[in-house]
């Protein structure tokens, strides 16, 4: 699995990574960028590269995210696109904003900006099909910004570590492949090949979000299936704390 890793996928931070990526999207209208944890330097770079690139190269013109974020709207305005806000009440929220997006325009190519639980959506997938492709993150150590959480109650802003994800974890084995930085297109891998079964199991990966457990150093990682939730993958050895 780990031999077959190392020939497909991208090391992220040149035209080759952008290139694939590029292909990978193909004619989705819909790319949704998620994070395993918001509040990391990589992550956010990443995420704006490629939405530099969709708008650039892809006709993409509306990104959706929080407008409350200063990269997000700085980014939107550099670019001279859109952006939309939404809330998420209830699991359809999100979908139907597409849908209120393509019924504007029937052409219409939009950016979701979020974390990896939203970019999994089920809700998406069941009514954009293939013309969503959803991007997952995932990292195997290092500093993260996030909202401390000790018995159910915030505990405010904070800086925590990951440590490296056990052995035999997924976020492991991908480290395993020794590429720094990568991404790999999952949604076409041979089916019957030893990585595209590897990712249809369930393994533990660092996805913490927004919010670090004081009381449990162990719920950032969380059992997925990699193969099943998303179309590609990010992969990122050591993140480093954005920014405030």
């Amino acid at each position: 699995m780990i031999a077959e890793l190392k020939t497909r996928a991208v090391p992220a931070g040149g035209d080759d990574e952008l290139a694939a990526f590029g292909a990978a999207v193909g004619d989705a209208r819909i790319v949704a960028l998620g994070e395993a944890a918001h509040g990391t330097r990589e992550f956010a770079e990443i995420k704006q590269r490629l939405v530099e690139y969709l708008v650039a190269q892809k006709g993409f013109k509306e990104l959706v995210g929080d407008p409350n974020d200063a990269q997000m709207t700085g980014l939107a305005e550099r670019l001279g696109i859109h952006l939309s806000s939404y809330k998420v009440d209830t699991p359809d929220v999100v979908a139907n904003h597409f849908w209120h997006i393509f019924d504007g325009d029937p052409g219409a190519k939009a950016i979701f900006w979020t974390d990896n639980a939203h970019a999994r959506d089920p809700q998406l997938r069941e009514k954009f099909g293939r013309k969503l492709y959803a991007v997952g993150f995932a990292f195997d150590r290092g500093e993260v910004r996030a909202v401390g959480v000790e018995k159910g109650e915030s505990k405010g802003l904070g800086l925590y570590t990951a440590q490296a994800s056990p052995e035999g974890s997924g976020d492991a084995v991908l480290n395993a492949a020794g590429i720094p930085m990568f991404f790999l297109n999952m949604a076409k891998l041979p089916p019957g090949g030893a990585l595209a079964r590897w990712l249809a199991e369930m393994h533990l990966f660092h996805d913490l979000g927004a919010y670090w457990v004081l009381d449990d150093t162990d719920a950032s990682l969380q059992p997925e299936q990699l193969g099943y939730c998303y179309d590609g993958l990010y992969y990122v050895e050591e993140v480093i704390s954005a920014k405030k």
